[in-house]
């Protein structure tokens, strides 16, 4: 299931949609969509970037990266121009490959994936999974732990992570964000209120918009999103966001994604929301992290 919840507050009147999508659920809602993007961007228009237009031809788009094991929450061809598509491809390879999504992926994904962590001095430390053996932790020229154990307690390892370019995650993200709102509220992702998002997604050059970041620990392995928009409403009975923000999370990761970053005001460490307000380039940080278990059997080699 994917879960989606849009929430629009307008004045003293409160607007709650949420939705629990199934893959038929999110088959129809997409039909509806499409039927929305022609009427209001344009027959054949490219969803992302309008000036585009899309054929038959041109690739499905998956709103969530499939690469976090998720891949029937998509579009169909036509949906988006073969050239964004790409485009986000290049975005996505940099949330999915690095950070704290990086190393967190051979959690959720049943194809065998590993993400390895060298920590100098010959150390190293593999993360690994397979449909197989399942989720394994591999150490190499550590010998800090018991060779052997049994019970609950908790394994904590202190690893380097390589984040990629601030700029690159942002207009991932964003485009998560966007596409889930052409099907949940295609009336309102398609207005002018979000012109200036559709242009963060298109243009070569655009100007930054920043996002948060969360572990949330002891998460269900599942995908959301949650939009919580502070908006007005013309005569013409046209919402028009003034303030809002997108929670998306995939797994044990939440991101927080400013709808309109000229009016976010960047919250205090105390949220325990990592924010990255500007761009930055590719930089490699250290992380503490600790698994809990409720048995372990530890089996080091050589024990």
């Amino acid at each position: 299931m994917y879960q989606a919840d849009f929430n629009v507050t307008l004045g003293n009147d409160v607007y709650s949609q949420s939705l629990n999508y199934s893959p038929v659920a999110w088959k129809k809602a997409v039909r509806l969509a499409m039927r929305e993007r022609d009427a209001r961007l344009g027959k054949d228009r490219c969803m992302i970037d309008p000036s585009l237009s899309t054929s038959h031809l041109d690739p499905e788009e998956h709103v969530i990266p499939q690469g976090v094991g998720i891949k029937w929450i998509k579009l169909p061809k036509g949906a988006t121009a073969k050239h964004t598509n790409n485009r986000a491809s290049s975005w996505e390879r940099c949330l999915l490959r690095y950070g704290l999504m990086g190393a967190l992926r051979p959690f959720f994904v049943k194809s065998k994936k590993s993400a390895a962590f060298e920590i100098g001095d010959g150390k190293r430390i593999v993360f690994s999974n397979d449909h197989l053996r399942g989720f394994q932790i591999e150490t190499h020229g550590i010998r800090r732990l018991q060779r052997h154990g049994q019970g609950p307690g908790q394994i904590r390892f202190r690893v380097p992570l390589h984040e990629g370019p601030t700029l690159d995650v942002s207009r991932a993200l964003n485009k998560i964000v966007y596409l889930s709102m052409c099907v949940m509220n295609p009336a309102f992702a398609f207005s002018a209120s979000l012109s200036d998002l559709r242009r963060y997604l298109s243009d070569d050059e655009p100007t930054y918009r920043p996002y948060g970041e969360r572990f949330v620990a002891g998460a269900a392995p599942v995908a959301g999103i949650g939009i919580d928009l502070l908006g007005s409403k013309r005569a013409s009975g046209r919402i028009e966001g003034d303030h809002g923000i997108a929670k998306v999370r995939l797994h044990h990761v939440e991101y927080f994604v400013p709808l309109f970053p000229d009016h976010h005001v960047v919250p205090g460490p105390r949220t325990g929301i990592r924010w990255f307000p500007h761009s930055a380039p590719a930089t490699d940080v250290v992380a503490d992290i600790a698994f809990q278990f409720d048995s372990i059997e530890l089996n080091l080699p050589g024990g």
